[in-house]
Parts: C-alpha cells; structure tokens; sequence
C-alpha cells in the first residue's frame, strides 16, 4: 500500500473494498486476511490526461444500494487530524498511536451518527464540463 499506517489499518478493520485514489500508479490486489476474509484493494491514478484515473465498477445486486461512512475510519481520521494539521513539522509516524480514542468515537456519534452514516447523493454540476474542442 505504500503506508504502514494504512497498511496496519487495512489489517485491522479488513474492510471488503479499499480504494485509493493519486497513488500515481494503477493497481489492483486481493488482500487476503487472517480469518479468510479478502479486502479487495483498487489504487488509482493521479488525475492527469492519459492516465488510470478513473474505473467503474459494478457492485452486487444484493446489500445495500448506496454508499456509507464507516464509524472507525471516522473516528479514526478525528483522532489523527492533529497529526496533519501543521505540515512544516515532521511527524514520526513509527510512535505514533492510530487507535481512535474513546473521545473521537464520541466526537463521531455526537456529530455524524446521529444524523446518519449515508453518504447524500447531492452532488450537483458547479462548473459547465470541460470540452476540449470549445479552447
């Protein structure tokens, strides 16, 4: 993957999909878990002209039809966010501890959960697409 961090995270949470997107490299893998269990990986490209930047997929007909935020990863992304917040810095990740805390489990019901873990389906055009035969 690229990351210990994301690697060490991948392991623990063994979600079925993990994409990742401006890896400047396409690929695809099926990580295979210790319970038998399979994360199917897609990394993609960075979004540059002739490049792997974009896949469709088709997801199973059964489950549900839309996407969702996941808990952990939230609490997860609340608890490091200090981590990135002063970028001049160097971080030593090897000693940092990725475990959400109790309080970015909390932050995360208090603000997310109770509103509901859907991701909306509102995205709306702000800009006309970009035709290359109009430049």
């Amino acid at each position: 993957l690229g990351s210990e961090p994301g690697e060490l995270l991948l392991k623990a949470i063994k979600p079925r999909f993990w994409f990742s997107a401006h890896l400047h490299v396409k690929f695809a893998a099926l990580v295979p878990h210790d319970d038998g269990t399979l994360t199917k990986f897609l990394a993609l490209d960075k979004c540059l002209p002739k490049r792997d930047f974009l896949q469709v997929l088709d997801f199973p007909e059964s489950g549900p039809k839309c996407l969702t935020y996941d808990e952990q990863w939230l609490a997860i992304t609340r608890h490091t966010f200090p981590l990135f917040c002063n970028l001049t810095e160097n971080v030593d990740y090897s000693t940092s501890d990725f475990r959400p805390s109790q309080n970015a489990f909390d932050w995360v019901k208090e603000k997310v959960t109770r509103v509901g873990l859907e991701i909306p389906q509102n995205l709306a055009l702000t800009v006309p697409p970009f035709n290359p035969r109009s430049s």
